[in-house]
């Protein structure tokens, strides 16, 4: 009952939020929408584990979720100050980093959180290698650290251990 409930619910929560309109038929309407959604993704065999947004919800990618956004800030201001420095020093860079240990799932936001961050972009996941574009080649020096693939997989293993 929770593989059919818990998608549902967050199909149907998701729509409200970005409809904003509650007339009975427009209710109705995206309840119906919301459950052919998951019926089609269920009969296509998609609705794995992973596919199930609702433990995202859960308390632990917040953490993340601040970090991410702290990177982001950081981030941006650096790229600020390298594009309208006089003689910038702008040396694009293309390198493959690893990805491995991780789900599908944690590859796709591993992969997301990269392109988030301004200077840098994921341009191909390739099973267990992630091709990525940076503006300088300093900016791939914390992604082959790894500080984001550990945080990445934090939320990860903490998830596997709720079930």
């Amino acid at each position: 009952m929770g593989f059919i409930f818990s998608p549902i619910v967050f199909l149907i929560l998701f729509w409200l939020a970005l409809s904003g309109h509650y007339t009975t038929l427009l209710l109705i309407l995206g309840a119906a929408s919301c459950f052919w959604v998951l019926m089609i993704s269920r009969r296509m065999g998609i609705n794995a584990h992973e596919g199930k947004p609702i433990h995202l919800v859960s308390w632990r990618i917040v953490p993340y979720w601040i970090w991410l956004i702290k990177e982001i800030l950081l981030s941006t201001w650096a790229v600020s100050r390298m594009i309208l420095s006089p003689g910038s020093s702008v040396r694009p860079q293309l390198a493959k980093i690893p990805a491995n240990n991780m789900s599908d799932l944690s590859k796709v936001t591993y992969a997301n959180s990269i392109t988030l961050t301004p200077g840098t972009l994921t341009i191909e996941a390739d099973g267990d290698e992630l091709e990525i574009h940076t503006l300088r080649a300093d900016m791939l020096e914390p992604l082959k650290r790894g500080e984001m693939a550990d945080r990445v997989r934090k939320i990860e293993r903490g998830h596997n251990r709720e079930q």
